[in-house]
């Protein structure tokens, strides 16, 4: 392919075109020499796949994988951030306060003071601790469904939310489920290569909206701009 390239720009008196057929394994080409109408020379460069010749996985998956978990940590990073920046902003709490939330000797059950922030008044610390806890794992969103449905994976992903949104319909939130259900009684976060404890992201958002509705029935001073920012 330099050499053509060379020839080309060596024969810059005479006219040729040249054309390429550029795929993920191969590059096509071919040489035409407009003054004479002819093809000067044609080939085409084959290169090896970029896959495991054992089991055919791409070369590129491990970095692929890596670069996505890069990503999500560094998405729920902002998540959090941001909600504590909210807090710290409307004034719900301070920063010191938040600090000494999230320290490793204030212990608290997120789980049980989410079950009962949609039912009942709870403080603001509670509610920071509610909220950062949905705000870790907001749940499950796919923009490519019907692709998914078809990857042995995606399927047990959204067979596990189908399962469980029917079982949220007998409960008021995604941690009611997650405390008295006794699928959940083992483990309330997915293992790995398990799904079983999938829920979708509008039902954490709808948890989110339904303790933040109560709190602010129950005396919660928050604007409606602030919770349309929060949500």
């Amino acid at each position: 392919m330099l050499a053509i390239i060379r020839f080309l720009r060596y024969n810059q008196l005479m006219r040729y075109s040249l054309g390429l057929d550029i795929g993920t394994t191969s590059i096509g080409w071919a040489v035409i020499d407009e003054d004479k109408k002819r093809i000067h020379d044609v080939g085409v460069r084959i290169f090896e796949k970029p896959e495991d010749p054992k089991t055919g996985a791409s070369l590129a998956e491990p970095r692929r994988t890596a670069r996505g978990t890069r990503r999500r940590l560094k998405r729920r990073r902002q998540r959090l951030n941001a909600l504590k920046n909210f807090f710290v902003k409307n004034h719900l709490l301070t920063k010191d306060d938040i600090d000494n939330l999230l320290t490793p000797e204030n212990h608290h059950n997120p789980y049980e003071i989410r079950e009962r922030a949609v039912k009942e008044q709870i403080s603001n610390e509670e509610l920071f601790i509610a909220l950062y806890n949905i705000a870790k794992r907001r749940g499950y969103r796919s923009n490519r469904k019907s692709l998914e449905e078809k990857d042995s994976e995606g399927s047990r992903v959204l067979s596990a939310i189908s399962e469980n949104k029917a079982i949220l319909a007998d409960y008021s939130s995604v941690a009611g489920v997650l405390n008295s259900n006794d699928k959940f009684a083992s483990h309330k976060r997915n293992k790995r290569d398990s799904y079983i404890n999938s829920f979708a992201r509008q039902d954490f958002l709808d948890e989110v909206k339904t303790i933040i509705s109560t709190q602010q029935s129950l005396g919660l001073a928050l604007g409606d701009e602030a919770v349309h920012e929060l949500l």
